[in-house]
């Protein structure tokens, strides 16, 4: 397969004999095959033992098993913050901005 790969909200597997040239982008990667070019996953990458990969990945979390080959460099990317946090962040920030009435 030749091109880019855009699977955002998605998993993109490469199996052992996959051959992928191109940039990647999805929620997870798992490449057991060739993949030459940049991988951008929102969640995870893991590179199998057979795996030989050129280019650079950024993730939040990576696993590159013994055996792997990569040549590139990696990019770990803070967690986005959970929805929730914000919410309550942002409940507490208005409250703290209103005088208190006595």
């Amino acid at each position: 397969m030749e091109g880019a790969i855009e699977l955002k909200g998605n998993r993109l597997t490469v199996g052992p004999n996959g051959r992928v040239k191109g940039n990647v982008n999805a929620r997870a990667a798992v490449v057991q095959g060739k993949l030459e070019g940049n991988i951008h996953a929102s969640d995870r990458v893991d590179l199998k033992q057979s795996a030989v990969v050129v280019g650079d990945i950024a993730t939040q979390r990576i696993s590159i098993d013994e055996g792997a080959y990569f040549k590139g460099s990696v990019n770990i990317q803070k967690e986005a913050p959970k929805k929730e946090v914000l919410g309550v962040t942002a409940l507490s920030l208005n409250e703290a901005a209103q005088p208190r009435k006595r």
